[in-house]
């Protein structure tokens, strides 16, 4: 996730949990190419982003 700390981080690490899922934490203040290559390496398929972090998930991203 690109997620501020907050409620809303909070809300989806249980969230996630709940459904057997691994949360992976971002920092929002890396490179656009650093944030890239963790999702690639991941394996992810589902990032959950704020609006205003838009600009560093990169153009495959909806």
């Amino acid at each position: 996730s690109l997620l501020m700390n907050g409620h809303e981080q909070l809300e989806l690490i249980f969230a996630v949990a709940k459904l057997g899922a691994i949360f992976l934490p971002i920092n929002y203040r890396l490179t656009v190419p650093e944030i890239e290559y963790i999702i690639d390496d991941s394996g992810s398929r589902t990032l959950f982003f704020h609006d205003e972090f838009r600009h560093l998930t990169g153009a495959g991203v909806t």
